[in-house]
Order: structure tokens, then C-alpha cells, then sequence
């Protein structure tokens, strides 16, 4: 089974962010696989996959195993949180190097210490070997409880957190969502709308109006020049967007007719994904 879910708007010293998680849970047949605990024989367990990926304003800053990362910015994210918890516990579970007395021992030694040194440490405590297993000549398997397997199936079907979310997201009416966006300040409303506007696929995006834009969007010089004559551009303003017909608008304010931002559009799609925007909700409820 494998899943991908998108986290937007986790919001982390003044930045949004877009995490991405991809879960999978496959099936394994043993293979001469031993328990970690008792070393006896392994037919068949689940292990389980987790890798993030992190994005500000559509940019990829991390990926692969940055759970150090997605742990300094998730904030109270109720989901992320349950995520790093089983990363933690149980990534790649069927390849632990050592028994659990070994690898608890471990844990009081630099993990960035060689194998070599490691085996070492263990030696010294007679741990090198453990009932007859010398660390790291083979993988042993760290089985899932029934308990954390049934929820992080639930969590992959989206049913795990849905009851509590509803509950809490229903406590914030559309009325205190509009009065917090009208009361955000401009880069943090470009950042909210930015990031929905960028996971959905709408053209709608608010890109800073500056070389580094042409560049991106432009290879060929005529194009610029007639995606800018052929709409309502000028060299001095803050932002550009692309607009229906595929030619730049720009402007300086988020109110000029211009842009396609609005506080009320915005509002409106935060109460109507409120399972999306939970960080921002939990901002409301805290002023409250």
C-alpha cells in the first residue's frame, strides 16, 4: 500500500511550507528474516517506507530521509507529528543491523560513529555479540505491534485524524477566517495563495516581477516582448501573473485590478479546506 499526502501552509519563522510524505507498506516474506528480539525465524511481516519531500513557494529545499528538518517545522501538525513518531520507530524495519539490546545500547553513542567504531563500543560491553548474532553481519526484523499497524493504515486511508480534525476545524467560523486574512500582512497572504494555487495546478500564481522570472519563463526574447505588449505590464511594478490569455499583467498592490488575489477568494478557500490549513486555524484559535 503506498500513499502520498501533501501537507500545505506549515508555517515556521515567518515562512510557509509544503511537506509531502510518501508512506508505503509492503508485505515481506521472511528470507531467512530473524527477529530482532529473540532471533527466531521470520515467514512474513510488513515494513514500512517514510521519506519527505519540502517545498517554499514551489522550490524543493529538502528530500529523502530529512526528518530532522520536517521535525524543526511541523510545528503541532497533529499529522506530521504521528508520521516522524513512525518513521522513528519503524522505517525500514526489517533492516535493523544489530538486536534490540545492541541497538538500545547504541543509542547512548554518536550515531555518525563507523561500524568499526561501533562494534567496538560493543565489545566493550560484551554486546558485539548477541546469542550467537555479531552486529551488522545481517538484517534483522523489528516487527510491527498490531497496534501501530492498524493505525498507520488508518492514517494511510485518511480516517485516523479525520474525527478529531472535523471537530476542531468546525469551531472556526468563515467570518474569524476572513477577519484573520484581512489583518495578515501582503507577503503572507501571497504565500497562503501561492501555495494552494501552486499544489492545484491554477495559473493564478503571484510571481515576484524581476529578472530571475523572464528568465525562468522566457527563454526566447520575442516571447517576453509579447507576452508584455499584449497585456498590462510595467517594468516598475512589485509582481507579475500570467493571465487567461497567457500574457503578464503586473502590479504593486494585492487590491489593483490587476491581481487576481482577493481576501475574500482566499477565505473562502480556507473554509472550504480546512483540513489543509490547519496551521493557520490554530493561529486563529490561539488569538482568540
Amino acid at each position: 500500500m503506498k500513499s502520498t499526502l501533501t501537507f500545505p501552509n506549515i508555517r515556521h519563522e515567518e515562512r510557509n511550507y509544503t511537506v509531502k510524505a510518501d508512506i508505503e507498506l509492503t508485505t515481506e516474506k521472511g528470507k531467512d528474516k530473524r527477529s530482532w528480539i529473540d532471533l527466531q525465524p521470520i515467514e512474513e511481516y510488513e515494513e514500512l517506507h517514510i521519506s519527505f519531500s519540502i517545498y517554499h513557494n514551489g522550490t524543493l529545499e529538502y528530500a529523502g530521509q530529512c526528518q530532522d528538518r520536517v521535525d524543526e517545522i511541523a510545528g503541532s501538525n497533529k499529522q506530521l507529528r504521528f508520521l516522524l513518531e513512525m518513521q522513528e520507530k519503524y522505517h525500514l524495519n526489517g533492516m535493523c543491523a544489530g538486536t534490540k539490546k545492541q541497538t538500545d545500547y547504541l543509542r547512548n553513542v554518536p550515531a555518525e560513529l563507523s561500524y568499526e567504531k561501533k562494534l567496538v563500543a560493543l565489545e566493550k560491553v560484551g554486546l558485539a555479540e548477541d546469542r550467537g548474532y555479531k552486529y551488522g553481519t545481517g538484517w534483522l526484523c523489528k516487527v510491527i505491534p498490531q497496534e501501530d499497524l492498524d493505525a498507520i493504515l488508518q492514517f494511510i486511508r485518511g480516517k485516523l485524524f479525520s474525527e478529531l480534525e472535523q471537530n476542531e476545524e468546525d469551531d472556526v467560523s468563515y467570518d474569524e477566517i476572513f477577519t484573520c486574512i484581512e489583518n495578515l500582512d501582503e507577503d503572507r497572504k501571497i504565500e497562503l495563495w501561492n501555495n494552494w494555487k501552486y499544489e492545484n495546478g491554477y495559473d493564478d500564481y503571484i510571481h515576484i516581477n524581476d529578472e530571475d522570472f523572464f528568465e525562468t519563463f522566457f527563454k526566447d526574447a520575442m516571447e517576453a516582448v509579447r507576452a508584455v505588449s499584449f497585456g498590462h505590464y510595467n517594468y516598475n511594478d512589485d509582481y507579475v501573473v500570467f493571465n487567461g490569455y497567457g500574457n503578464l499583467d503586473s502590479f504593486s498592490f494585492l487590491s489593483e485590478s490587476n491581481s487576481p488575489y482577493s481576501d475574500e477568494e482566499l477565505a473562502d478557500i480556507i473554509d472550504d479546506n480546512k483540513d489543509v490549513f490547519g496551521e493557520l486555524l490554530d493561529e486563529i484559535r490561539e488569538e482568540r
